[in-house]
């Protein structure tokens, strides 16, 4: 009967590996759509502002009336742009996260998970890892 060097099996507890991974995914999805979500709830606070609140409290006012009459008119069609904007990009960073798990994305050298380019004023065009953060030139 062979005996197994027990020394590496006790040295990581089972799962280890796995909840790190998972801690390390679920900050990759948190920089990855936390841009796309901001957008999408400021547009929301542009549709309920310029569409409700303003006219409401401010339609007594002759000098806002011109605003206001605007504000009703484009406030909620701006919100509605914002909101398609939130989402193509959402769905853009999506198809990014769906090419990197086929291996065809941008990953980072450090840790291996999504890298995004970037544009930088003084090191020109470089990868920032959207797990660990590490910068890495083309």
């Amino acid at each position: 009967m062979a005996v197994e060097n027990t020394s590496t099996i006790l040295a990581t507890p089972a799962g280890t590996q796995a909840s790190t991974e998972f801690t390390v995914l679920k900050k990759m999805w948190i920089n990855l759509y936390k841009g796309p979500c901001l957008l999408a709830l400021v547009s929301l606070i542009v549709i309920y502002v310029f569409g409700s609140f303003i006219p409401v409290y401010f339609s007594d006012s002759f000098s806002a009336f011109v605003f206001i009459e605007g504000a009703k008119e484009f406030g909620p069609l701006i919100g509605l742009v914002l909101y398609g904007v939130a989402v193509v990009w959402g769905a853009y960073n999506y198809y990014r996260y769906w090419m990197w798990r086929r291996g065809q994305g941008d990953s980072c050298r450090t840790c291996g998970f999504l890298a995004v380019p970037r544009n930088g004023k003084h090191l020109g065009t470089y990868y920032k890892c959207t797990s660990c953060g590490n910068h890495q030139s083309f």
